[in-house]
C-alpha cells in the first residue's frame, strides 16, 4: 500500500502488488469540528480583496524541525501571498 494523493503525485508504473490508497488519516473524519470564526472572517476578507490563498500542509505523520518551520515561514512571508498553514499545536513560528 502506498499513501499517496492522486493528482498531486507524478504518474508511476507500479508492480501489481502495490495499491495506491489515497490520503490516509488517523483521525475520525466523520466528526465535524467547529470552524474557527476568526479564520472565517480572514477568509472572507481575502475573498473581498480578491487575494489568492495558498494552503500548506505536510500531513500529520511528519515532524518538522523548528528551524525548518522558521525558515519556511520567513520564505512564505516574502512571497506576499496569503496563506493558511496547517501545523501541529505548539509548533507556530514566532
Amino acid at each position: 500500500m502506498v499513501n499517496s494523493f492522486f493528482g498531486l503525485d507524478r504518474p508511476l508504473v507500479l508492480p501489481p502488488n502495490i495499491i495506491m490508497t489515497g490520503a490516509l488519516t488517523l483521525s475520525d473524519s466523520s466528526v465535524e469540528k467547529p470552524f474557527d470564526s476568526e479564520l472565517q472572517l480572514w477568509l472572507e476578507e481575502q475573498k473581498a480583496n480578491r487575494k489568492d490563498i495558498v494552503y500548506i500542509t505536510f500531513g500529520s505523520m511528519l515532524t518538522l524541525k523548528e528551524d525548518f518551520i522558521e525558515n519556511f515561514y520567513k520564505g512564505l512571508k516574502l512571497t506576499n501571498y496569503s496563506f493558511i498553514w496547517s501545523l501541529k499545536k505548539g509548533k507556530l513560528p514566532q
